[in-house]
Protein backbone atom coordinates (compact mmCIF):
# COMPACT_ATOMS: atom_id res chain seq x y z
CA UNK A 1 0.00 0.00 0.00
CA UNK A 2 3.05 2.53 1.39
CA UNK A 3 4.31 1.96 -2.63
CA UNK A 4 1.24 2.72 -4.35
CA UNK A 5 1.11 6.07 -2.66
CA UNK A 6 4.34 6.83 -3.38
CA UNK A 7 3.78 6.15 -6.61
CA UNK A 8 0.45 8.06 -6.73
CA UNK A 9 2.62 11.34 -5.33
CA UNK A 10 5.63 10.79 -7.50
CA UNK A 11 2.91 10.80 -10.77
CA UNK A 12 1.46 14.03 -9.24
CA UNK A 13 4.92 15.78 -8.87
CA UNK A 14 6.42 14.94 -11.96
CA UNK A 15 2.97 16.19 -13.55
CA UNK A 16 3.34 19.28 -11.90
CA UNK A 17 6.45 19.76 -12.71
CA UNK A 18 5.74 19.39 -16.47
CA UNK A 19 2.94 21.87 -15.95
CA UNK A 20 5.58 24.22 -15.39
CA UNK A 21 8.25 23.57 -17.18
CA UNK A 22 5.31 23.88 -20.54
CA UNK A 23 6.03 27.36 -22.38
CA UNK A 24 3.12 30.05 -22.05
CA UNK A 25 0.84 30.36 -24.72
CA UNK A 26 1.40 32.94 -26.81
CA UNK A 27 -1.62 33.24 -29.49
CA UNK A 28 -2.85 36.50 -29.61
CA UNK A 29 -5.85 38.04 -31.82
CA UNK A 30 -2.38 39.76 -33.80
CA UNK A 31 -1.78 36.45 -34.82
CA UNK A 32 -5.30 35.62 -36.40
CA UNK A 33 -5.22 39.41 -37.89
CA UNK A 34 -1.66 38.47 -39.42
CA UNK A 35 -2.96 35.22 -40.85
CA UNK A 36 -6.27 36.47 -41.87
CA UNK A 37 -7.97 33.70 -40.78
CA UNK A 38 -10.29 32.77 -37.61
CA UNK A 39 -8.99 31.88 -34.35
CA UNK A 40 -10.43 28.40 -35.02
CA UNK A 41 -7.50 27.73 -37.40
CA UNK A 42 -5.47 26.98 -35.11
CA UNK A 43 -7.51 26.65 -31.62
CA UNK A 44 -10.61 23.17 -31.47
CA UNK A 45 -12.63 26.26 -30.12
CA UNK A 46 -13.38 29.61 -29.70
CA UNK A 47 -11.83 31.01 -26.72
CA UNK A 48 -10.03 27.24 -26.33
CA UNK A 49 -6.35 27.24 -25.15
CA UNK A 50 -6.34 23.58 -27.07
CA UNK A 51 -4.67 23.52 -30.30
CA UNK A 52 -5.33 21.37 -33.60
CA UNK A 53 -2.70 20.25 -35.90
CA UNK A 54 -2.41 23.38 -37.22
CA UNK A 55 -2.09 25.23 -34.34
CA UNK A 56 0.27 23.18 -33.00
CA UNK A 57 2.70 23.62 -36.39
CA UNK A 58 1.97 27.56 -36.19
CA UNK A 59 3.58 27.36 -32.50
CA UNK A 60 6.78 26.43 -33.67
CA UNK A 61 7.14 27.95 -37.19
CA UNK A 62 5.17 30.74 -36.75
CA UNK A 63 3.99 30.72 -40.43
CA UNK A 64 0.92 28.92 -41.36
CA UNK A 65 2.38 29.13 -45.04
CA UNK A 66 4.79 26.17 -43.95
CA UNK A 67 1.52 24.47 -42.09
CA UNK A 68 -0.32 24.11 -44.68
CA UNK A 69 -0.86 20.39 -45.90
Amino acid sequence: MKSFRFAVSAMIAIGGLALMMAPPAAAKPEDSKKEKVACTACHTKVKSKELNDTGKCYATKKSLAECKK
